[in-house]
């Protein structure tokens, strides 16, 4: 009896020393599959991370880099402004590699049976997705990182990098088949051959800021350029047109063999300078939105008691009128109707703030198309069947052709209509979300 009870009880201490060893061999198993699925989707990713980059963005720097060492600029300046403008151009490499390396990892692993191995020995789907989830998510994570704080930096020390090397070589900015505009001046330039530049058109303002036009046969940038800070051009078979602002109608023609026209580096350098709003962060883009949205409401208000005034002036004549028994002067209130009609059918519309809340938009669609793509990528994956990571790649092409056309095309009609910026944005990763939520569902039902 006495053997029979330490039996029992060295198979209870045996029992409660075996729960924690157990419980262990459960982490350490789960831990090995998500090493192991992280490692297949991170492979993956970095190839097709390297294959947007390199196919669809870096044919930019070339042209660049193309453009500016031609101006004689140290190859030194040129990989930094390089380095400078890659954040620029992978904003959306994240997004588009997490969605193509999704589909290629799930495709490996289904295409070599090793996902049906794993729910055999009992590995539900959602534990072998989420190494995949976690990574969409940092990945995500990094996306807002780049576009948020690394554009803007880079985009600063770009343009600050730009700003000395124009003071050096004024030449960089007079390119050819190009409209630059400085400040109160717009450039226009055909073609650019040995230093002489053909059919060139400026629009600027004279000293009494009437608007000018100068036409000019060809010009050459002068040999002493950038010298005070001024590019000087010297410009050929000049003919000049002023149109006289207090005297509508009138315009002072005149024409010249030669004429110097000077441009000043720091017009040059102040336009250079300007960020558009993709270039900014969020907190800047927000700053500039409640500005605009300020300046917008009071051009609205202003309009509406503009309308108020018109209203009370016609309907004031009218009450004259009837009073008076005399008839209504035709003229007059035809011409205060015509003001009041126009005055509300006035657009009041900013097209700076919608490109500035589309872009605020963009900045959080973009990292969140990191997750949302791969709640697409993981059943569209686990359904093919064959094929594997080619398969994977060639569906993941065509989904991100479909996701670029939607997010342009939802841009353009933003920017040219009143579209919400939230659907313009948005609309194409709920068309993803409802395509993975989709598949889901018939993977589920299997």
């Amino acid at each position: 009896m006495r053997r029979r009870a330490d039996c029992q009880v060295l198979s209870g201490e045996q029992e409660v020393s075996d729960r924690p060893v157990s419980d262990l061999a459960v982490i350490r198993r789960k831990t090995i599959l998500f090493r192991y699925v992280a490692g297949e989707f991170i492979l993956s990713f970095a190839v097709v991370f390297l294959f947007f980059f390199f196919i669809f963005f870096i044919n930019q720097i070339l042209l660049m880099a193309e453009e500016i060492l031609s101006k004689n600029v140290a190859p030194g300046d040129v990989l930094r402004l390089i380095v400078y403008a890659v954040p620029n151009i992978i904003s959306y490499s994240f997004p588009f590699s997490a969605l193509v390396g999704g589909l290629m990892a799930v495709g490996r692993l289904v295409g070599d049976n090793e996902i049906l191995a794993m729910q055999s020995a009992g590995i539900p789907l959602k534990t072998i997705a989420l190494p995949i989830f976690t990574l969409g998510l940092i990945f995500g994570v990094l996306a807002y990182f780049s576009n948020d704080v690394l554009l803007p930096a880079g985009t600063m020390r770009f343009n600050t990098l730009y700003r000395e090397i124009l003071y050096s070589n004024p030449a960089l900015e007079l390119e050819a088949y190009s409209i630059k505009r400085y400040r109160d001046r717009v450039i226009a330039t055909g073609k650019v051959e040995s230093g002489s530049i053909e059919d060139i058109v400026i629009f600027d303002r004279d000293e009494k800021k009437n608007r000018r036009t100068i036409n000019a046969s060809r010009g050459v940038l002068d040999k002493n350029y950038g010298s005070g800070g001024v590019i000087s051009l010297r410009l050929y078979d000049v003919v000049s047109i002023v149109s006289d602002q207090k005297r509508r109608g009138f315009y002072e023609y005149s024409s010249a063999d030669i004429m110097e026209y000077n441009i000043l580096l720091k017009d040059i350098s102040l336009a250079v300078h300007s960020l558009t709003p993709r270039e900014k962060s969020i907190r800047d883009i927000l700053a500039v939105i409640k500005e605009k949205r300020e300046q917008l409401s009071q051009r609205t208000m202003h309009n509406q008691m503009q309308v108020d005034q018109l209203e009370t002036d016609l309907a004031a004549l009218y009450l004259e009128t009837f009073l008076s028994g005399k008839k209504l002067p035709g003229t007059k209130i035809a011409a205060r109707q015509e003001q009041l009609r126009t005055a509300r059918e006035r657009d009041i519309r900013d097209r700076s703030l919608q490109m500035h809340l589309l872009e605020y938009h963009k900045k959080i669609a973009l990292p969140a198309a990191c997750v949302i793509f791969l709640l697409f990528a993981f059943p569209a994956g686990v359904l093919t069947r064959k094929g594997g990571r080619s398969i994977g790649f060639g569906i993941g092409l065509f989904v991100c052709m479909m996701y670029w056309g939607l997010l342009f095309a939802g841009q353009t009609l933003g920017i040219r209509s009143d579209l919400s910026p939230w659907i313009a944005i948005w609309t194409g990763n709920l068309v993803i979300l409802a395509a993975g939520t989709g598949l889901l569902i018939i993977r589920s039902r299997r």
